[in-house]
Formats: structure tokens, C-alpha cells, sequence
């Protein structure tokens, strides 16, 4: 069954472990205790349940790639698959309104492409904000498949509902994605919308040995802490433990994003403020470099999907530009 070879040679990336849904498969992102983490309201739940930075990644003399899909949650109401071609983003197939219930995605590769016997990279992108299950995978008749190497090195990004990819139309266009392709990295998408700095997220029998890991939280932490002390309190109790887990390895802290209003006050302080205390936290881990997230995306509601807080496509390009400028890796 091709399912079944699916899941054996590596095709579904960027995921943490793959289940069972009934006849189909559902590759997840978090181990159970992080999803329990998430579980405490169902908008959180259903976002980790969420796709964010997982594709199809295969070598095949095919000229189709079909599969069936059941969408079970919604998190903004459009589905986006995005298809590279030998790494060329050649297609977005989806729809800007999407509702729960079974689905069939196809994709038929360009006739440039479809010389007898020629062998094409196909790379598709799942929405990052849809949780859904796949099953029913078809090809050619009698077609070749194999996965793809590994890269070497592994992105762990860590994150709210920018770092999962809100507002973005394109799944493959969330910072996350664009760092992982331009540095040649695995990537672990765990960005959940709605989140904050809290330690209960990290998992201490985490398996996934990343190489370098992104942080960006703040911007709802600004709006639910009740107080600049319980916000403090919060970023270095997370900041402790996530370098405990990970003594060795290199994590890069964003500061919150620019939003159209930043200037108000807010129980936890000032937008500002926030911003200054995560610098000022971060200070006592050599191994973590702090990113002004305000230097990172411009400061125009037209790079932001909802022209308010979260970024659209070109926003997210800037975000993983800038991010790559700064730190030189």
C-alpha cells in the first residue's frame, strides 16, 4: 500500500512522529506531554494539531501526486498547499474558503517536466493552519519513489502564532520554512497560536536533537501577564529550563515583532518594557543570542496579514531576511 511506503521512506518531513487516524495518517509536531500542555482550551489544542513547517519530500518519475485529506480543524479559513518542482515554487493549490470534511488534493506536474522516465524532486508544502489527516496517496502506474536525504543539521523554532505561520497565505512562505530552506536544515515547527513564555510546553525526554533553535514569544504574554513581576517571572523559568535541556546548542531569542499597537500600556508594562525584560533575562546564557524583533519586519500594517500583528507573506520574507543578516549563519 502506498501509504504504508510513504511513511517507510521518509516522504512526510519536518514532523516529530506520525499516528493512526482510523485509515489514515496524521504526522504531529509535539510528544504527548506538550500536547497536554496545549490541551487546556481547544483553540490551543486544535493549533497544535496543526501542520505548520511538515511536507512531502520525494524523488518520482510520476506525473501526478494525489491524495485524500479529512480537515478536522480550523484555524483561519483558507487551505494553501504549496508545490516546489526541483525546488521551484511552481503552484499553491488550495482554496480561500475551507470548510471540515473530506478533501482530494492532486497535483499533476508541468509538461516540461513529464519526459518518460525523467525523475522530478516534488516538494509540497501542508497548510499550517488546518489540522488534517492524509491517506489514499496515488501515483503513476507502476512509478519510482524514493525519499530525500536528510540534511544534516535540525531548526527547532519554537514559538506563538507567528512562528506557526499566521497570516500567511503560502505555507511555505512562515519564517520558520524559509530559514530551514535557506540554511539547508530539517525543520521542527512548535509554534503554537495564542501561546506564551511557559515551561510547561518544554518536554524533558524531548528526543529531537536540534543544532540551532529559534525562540519568539512575548507579544500575547503583553496582554495576559497581570504584572511586569509575573512576567519576568515567566520568561526566565522558561528560559531556565529550555537551557537545561539544551546546554550546548545555540538558541537565538526574538523579541517580540512590531504591532500597530505597541504604544498602549498594558498590566505587564509597556511594549517596550517587555522587550528590554527578555533582553535583560537572556543576559545570563552564553550560548543564547537575543534578536531585536522590532529591527526584523517593517514597521507597515501592509507587511502584516491582519495589518495589525500578524505578518503576510512579505512580511514573513523580511522577518527570515533580517534574521539571516543578522546573525551570519
Amino acid at each position: 500500500m502506498l501509504d504504508n511506503i510513504i511513511v517507510e521512506k521518509g516522504i512526510i518531513k519536518n514532523h516529530l512522529g506520525i499516528e493512526r487516524d482510523g485509515d489514515f495518517i496524521k504526522p504531529i509536531r509535539f510528544t504527548k506531554k506538550q500536547f497536554a500542555a496545549y490541551s487546556l482550551t481547544e483553540p490551543l489544542a486544535v493549533r497544535s494539531r496543526c501542520m505548520a513547517g511538515i511536507c512531502l519530500d520525494m524523488i518520482t518519475d510520476s506525473d501526478f501526486v494525489r491524495f485524500d485529506y479529512v480537515v478536522k480543524g480550523i484555524v483561519r479559513n483558507w487551505i494553501y498547499f504549496d508545490v516546489f518542482l526541483n525546488d521551484v515554487f511552481v503552484e499553491s493549490i488550495g482554496s480561500d474558503q475551507v470548510d471540515e470534511g473530506e478533501y482530494t488534493f492532486e497535483y499533476r506536474v508541468e509538461s516540461k517536466a513529464k519526459e518518460k522516465n525523467q525523475k522530478n524532486r516534488i516538494t509540497i508544502y501542508l497548510p499550517y493552519n488546518i489540522d488534517l489527516s492524509m491517506g489514499n496517496f496515488r501515483l503513476a502506474e507502476n512509478a519510482f519513489i524514493s525519499g530525500i536525504k536528510p540534511y544534516d543539521k535540525t531548526l527547532l523554532c519554537l514559538g506563538d502564532s507567528i512562528t506557526q505561520g499566521m497570516d500567511a497565505r503560502h505555507p511555505s512562505c512562515i519564517y520558520p520554512v524559509l530559514l530551514s530552506r535557506f540554511l539547508k536544515m530539517e525543520l521542527l515547527n512548535q509554534g503554537v497560536g495564542g501561546y506564551v513564555f511557559n515551561s510547561d510546553s518544554l518536554d524533558e525526554n524531548f528526543s529531537l536533537k536540534p543544532d540551532i533553535i529559534t525562540v519568539a514569544y512575548g507579544t500575547n504574554d503583553w496582554s495576559k501577564c497581570s504584572s511586569p513581576e509575573e512576567f519576568r517571572h515567566n520568561c526566565r523559568d522558561y528560559m531556565e529550563k529550555l537551557v537545561s535541556l539544551f546546554p550546548d546548542i545555540d538558541i537565538y531569542v526574538m523579541t517580540p515583532f512590531w504591532r500597530e499597537d505597541l504604544n498602549e500600556m498594558r498590566d505587564a508594562g509597556s511594549f517596550y518594557d517587555l522587550s528590554d525584560t527578555i533582553k535583560d533575562v537572556c543576559r545570563a546564557y552564553p550560548k543564547v543570542v537575543v534578536l531585536d524583533g522590532l529591527e526584523l519586519i517593517p514597521h507597515l500594517p501592509a507587511y502584516f496579514g491582519d495589518k495589525w500583528v500578524h505578518p503576510s507573506d512579505e512580511g514573513f520574507k523580511d522577518i527570515a531576511l533580517n534574521f539571516l543578516a543578522k546573525t551570519r549563519l
